[in-house]
């Protein structure tokens, strides 16, 4: 390990005015700070006492706010840890290769979509599914659902996961595996639920707190997945335009930054507006909180309508495409095992959490777990 005292002082996250004054007085490491007193150090830079102590503190701590400076990582690094990341399965096979495998981990997913299209729909099942236990190639961890509007329904919940729990037991039946009958057997809707962490929100100031709650829960439990139901509805009213912004940047931030640091998927609900569209004279449907809070986003797909059925259009974070998808009894599945009959009465679609091996950039599961 290199001395730390070689450590260059312009390596550090300083002012420019800053590491243009320690360079002017002849400082251009680490150790040349050491043996020197605060007042020898003001007196070498010319600075009050006080401006030179804060300034030593910030050096010796590693730069601005006591943070060491960024640590560059290559393509390739950031590549094979996505590959590895895993994602969260939607019991949609066709939603789930648009997806690249499913909801992706170490980032921010955001469906939007008009009242009763699924949003909170998808939002349970997706909550629930990170209940999967590994040995079905799921996740096994838990989950924090935030609610800010109050739709969360406990009973539609539980009928959810009785309709996880009857797929895992039908496919650990069909590929005859001991493994994943013993795992389906031990498993039941009630277990489901009770990785569920439930928070139930008012306004902006609570579902915040909420958020600068989440690290030290997740540094506790095995959570996989935060779900936000819905991120718009206690911003679009009630704040300035810059006031908001600002919120929501802190938000985003906190969340991208315990996505990416736990390894867990956050997934975001919004609500949508009218948006102008100068080209085509006319107005088309988009999320809500507008460009900016796009931005904050790194998946985002747009819930519709299309002919009676439902449609998830991916626009943000892979190649744009659409999944068709329906709500069920046991929850949100595909709508192609609808038209065949091909899944069992009382069973979601065999295929329903699959990964196609030619569309995800994620290792294939083991052959006959899905």
């Amino acid at each position: 390990m290199a001395n730390a005292g070689s450590t260059p002082l312009e390596s550090l996250p300083l002012p420019p005015s800053a590491l243009a004054k320690l360079a002017e007085a002849g400082f251009g490491a680490l150790g040349d700070l050491e043996g020197l007193s605060p007042a020898e150090f003001a007196a070498e830079l010319q600075l009050s006492l006080e401006a030179a102590t804060k300034l030593m503190v910030e050096i010796r701590s590693g730069g601005i706010g006591g943070q060491p400076a960024p640590v560059p990582r290559s393509a390739l690094e950031l590549l094979a840890e996505e590959r590895s990341a895993g994602c969260l399965a939607t019991f949609v096979p066709e939603l789930d290769a648009l997806l690249g495998g499913g909801v992706p981990l170490r980032m921010i997913t955001e469906f939007s979509g008009v009242a009763g299209v699924g949003k909170t729909q998808l939002a349970m099942q997706l909550a629930l599914d990170a209940r999967i236990p590994a040995v079905f190639n799921g996740l096994a961890g838990e989950c924090i659902y935030i609610d800010t509007e109050g739709s969360f329904m406990v009973e539609r919940a539980m009928q959810i996961a009785d309709g996880i729990v009857s797929h895992l037991r039908y496919m650990a039946q069909r590929d005859e595996c001991a493994e994943q009958m013993a795992a389906a057997a031990a498993l039941d809707a009630s277990a489901l639920l009770d990785g569920i962490h439930y928070y139930r929100v008012h306004d902006a100031a609570e579902l915040l707190a909420a958020v600068r709650a989440l690290p030290a829960l997740v540094a506790s439990r095995p959570i996989r997945a935060v779900v936000v139901d819905s991120v718009a509805f206690h911003f679009r009213y009630g704040e300035t335009y810059g006031r908001r912004q600002q919120l929501l940047s802190q938000m985003a931030t906190s969340l991208t930054d315990l996505a990416s640091r736990s390894n867990l998927a956050v997934v975001l609900v919004n609500h949508v507006t009218m948006k102008a569209d100068p080209k085509a004279d006319a107005a088309a449907v988009a999320p809500a909180l507008g460009e900016a809070w796009a931005h904050m986003c790194g998946v985002q797909l747009l819930l519709q309508w299309h002919g009676g059925v439902r449609h998830a259009t991916l626009y943000k974070g892979r190649a744009p495409g659409s999944a068709a998808f329906r709500v069920c009894d046991e929850g949100v599945r595909s709508c192609a095992a609808a038209r065949t009959g091909a899944e069992p009465a009382g069973h979601s679609d065999g295929r329903g959490l699959k990964r196609p091996a030619e569309v995800s950039t994620r290792p294939p599961p083991p052959q006959g777990m899905w």
